[in-house]
């Protein structure tokens, strides 16, 4: 499809409070879809009246196209498309974005380190992408901007929690709730919140499980003791009798880098044996007073004598809300957590394809603007390569299901506002 019909239909469902706002949005979008590698001059060709209205937007004053509002319209797609998709993950995790070559000292915070160990200023971001049953992008389902040196934008977290640890960890539990918001009004579509090892703590375990809509699927990293046994998490799981074996496509790392090695992560797929049982864990310290929680708990080991030239087994111990009472079942959770390679490609898309640590601008605020921009513009690029056509040219029928494409249709027919 058209970068004019896709940018239409995406910003045209921003929260703005003014139609000529969304317009202006979707201009921008698709001058950066031309050529999201390089300054908004160049994607614009040069048109000074694109890019004078382009500068306004960025250093505007405006609350409503923040970071969240002009994210607002592709999240409400992303959310759309999973009406009709039967299954969606929802595969959570964070990144740091390195902004040293910024000039502007306001508003960034330390980030990390890199492959050198040396410290970068920059920001984190915790996104939320989805994907359907055959692991092909939806769009962007989420995502929160986050100074690691200052609090959380006060709808996410209270300014008392200061602690990064605790506020990341926030983070984690709000977003699974603001699933369950779009999820109540799915009843045709299992959604599942798949998260990395960074959200195995009690409290996000209790707090996923009072959710009615949502299922939860979550890699263990702690061998905690259990309320109901002796015997900690990872020796219990372990001495469970292996209920079968089975064949999972996962991501391994490669030596190499850019499409080869992505094509390579795809096609591999190894051997596993599948064992799950339930557990029961305790509360966190804050809800000292509440019951033990039953969860399902899947283990998935790889296959020694199937893996040629030995090396180190992928094994997986995964918690999980999801009804788990057959090998099927179990298997089924197993396919949720290994289809995370995803948004690990969907971060490298976003940083090398879309640039975003080679930003240019002059305040906070529009650093996030260009953000936003390049988080939808990634899943653009996602949802076109899984589609087979890199260069967008897609059928809508293709790409939006019927209930977009009556919205897509009343969008073309008005005109827009000169550029």
């Amino acid at each position: 499809m058209s970068l004019a019909e896709w940018a239409s239909l995406e910003y045209g469902a921003c929260v703005m409070g003014h139609a000529d706002r969304n317009a202006r949005e979707a201009i921008i979008a698709q001058d950066i879809g031309r050529a999201v590698d390089r300054p908004y001059g160049e994607a614009a060709c040069g048109d000074q009246k694109r890019i004078t209205a382009y500068n306004y937007f960025m250093e505007s004053g405006q609350k409503k196209t923040s970071f969240d509002g002009i994210l607002s319209g592709p999240v409400e797609c992303t959310w759309r498309r999973g009406l009709g998709a039967g299954l969606m993950r929802i595969h959570q995790d964070g990144t740091d974005i390195s902004l040293n070559g910024l000039r502007m000292a306001e508003g960034l915070g330390d980030a990390g380190s890199n492959q050198t160990g040396g410290r970068f200023r920059g920001l984190h971001l915790h996104a939320g992408l989805a994907v359907d049953g055959q692991n092909r992008c939806l769009g962007i389902a989420g995502a929160v901007l986050l100074d690691p040196e200052r609090t959380a934008p006060e709808d996410m977290i209270s300014a008392e929690q200061t602690n990064l640890e605790e506020r990341m960890r926030q983070i984690w539990i709000r977003m699974a709730r603001r699933c369950e918001e779009y999820a109540a009004y799915m009843p045709d579509t299992l959604v599942v919140a798949v998260g990395e090892r960074e959200c195995d703590f009690s409290g996000y375990h209790y707090a996923v499980s009072q959710l009615a809509h949502v299922k939860s699927v979550v890699r263990a990293c702690r061998d905690r003791n259990l309320s109901d046994d002796p015997r900690t998490l990872f020796t219990f799981v372990s001495d469970q009798e292996t209920a079968g074996t089975v064949k999972i496509g996962i991501a391994r790392q490669s030596a190499l880098s850019g499409s080869t090695a992505e094509k390579e992560m795809d096609a591999v797929r190894a051997l596993m044996n599948v064992r799950f049982c339930t557990v029961r864990i305790a509360p966190p310290p804050e809800m000292n007073d509440a019951d033990p929680l039953a969860l399902h708990c899947v283990a998935a080991v790889e296959d020694g004598s199937a893996k040629p030239g030995g090396g180190e087994r992928i094994a997986w111990i995964l918690l999980t809300t999801c009804s788990v009472n057959s090998f099927e079942d179990a298997v089924a959770v197993v396919e949720h957590y290994a289809s995370r390679w995803k948004l690990k490609k969907w971060h490298r898309v976003l940083k090398h394809g879309c640039q975003v640590e080679a930003l240019s601008c002059g305040s906070r605020e529009s650093l996030d603007r260009m953000l936003a921009f390049r988080v939808s513009e990634a899943s653009r690029i996602m949802r076109a390569l899984d589609l087979g056509c890199p260069d967008g040219d897609a059928s809508l029928e293709a790409v939006f299901p019927e209930v977009e494409m009556m919205v897509l249709s009343a969008l073309a027919k008005k005109d827009g506002p000169e550029n």
